[in-house]
Order: structure tokens, then sequence, then C-alpha cells
């Protein structure tokens, strides 16, 4: 089952939360998408590409990164081309126990795109609700002024 929660937020919002979020918990930002190499690329919130900006203006089509427990291996999958070659796939389909955070961003002025934190996952380190170390609980906290969707 897949669970998602969308909001509306500038860096100066989702901030607090994703320090306190990295403070509490060891954890990586890995970016999703299919990649000539198998090296996965790994970042802190602080220095996540394109964050609180929207270049496309579509959530479809900015960049997500499954957050993961610094003590699990990234599971990068081979994913055969028609033309022969191999590419390498970075997602939830073998890293169960993430969950995807796309941040929300400025599109252009005045036009703020909407972020996710949601995962299909289905195990306890995956699953959002019935424990507290997901981004979402600390984006949404009562210290953040960030406004969250449940869907």
């Amino acid at each position: 089952m897949s669970r998602r929660r969308h909001f509306f937020a500038t860096v100066a919002d989702l901030q607090p939360g994703l320090e306190r979020f990295e403070s509490a918990f060891p954890v990586r930002f890995v970016q999703t998408g299919l990649f000539d190499s198998r090296a996965a690329n790994e970042f802190v919130w602080k220095d996540l590409p394109n964050l609180g900006t929207a270049p496309s203006g579509d959530n479809d089509h900015e960049r997500a990164f499954p957050v993961m427990s610094r003590s699990i291996d990234i599971i990068v999958r081979e994913v055969p081309q028609l033309a022969g070659e191999i590419k390498f796939a970075v997602d939830q389909l073998n890293n169960p126990d993430s969950t995807v955070f796309q941040s929300a961003g400025l599109y252009k002025k005045g036009v703020l795109t909407a972020g996710q934190i949601a995962t299909t996952g289905a195990t306890s380190a995956a699953t959002p609700s019935g424990q507290t170390s997901t981004p979402a609980v600390y984006i949404d906290s009562k210290n953040s002024p960030v406004g969250a969707t449940t869907h």
C-alpha cells in the first residue's frame, strides 16, 4: 500500500524539521533514477540538488530521494536496455526500508509546487504510521510551519 503526504514549503520551512530529523537519526538521502554507474548518489539534506526549487514546475518530474538508514545497504538493481547495455536503478523496489522525500519548491516567482513524503514499503522502517523515524514526523511536527495532507 502506498502512503503519501503532500506539503507546500520553502527551504526555510523545511530546515527546522530536517535538521531535527538528521540529528535524531543516522540517515542518508539517495537519488532515485536510472544511471550509467552502479554507484548511488548520497546526500545530507543541506546538499540535496535543487532543494527548494522546482525547475520543471511539475512535481512528477522533480528529483526524489529515498531516505534510508546509514546502517542498511543501498540495493542497486540492473536494468537491461534494448540496445544491450545495462543501466542501474535506485528506487524503492529493492529498498523497501526507505521513505521517499521530494521537496517542495519555487517554480517561478509566486508559484510554489507541492513536495511529498511517500512510501510503497510495508516494513516498519518504511511505514510512517506507528513510528517516529520518518521525515514526515519531523517536517509536520508542531515546531514546523509546514502544513501537510495525508493520502
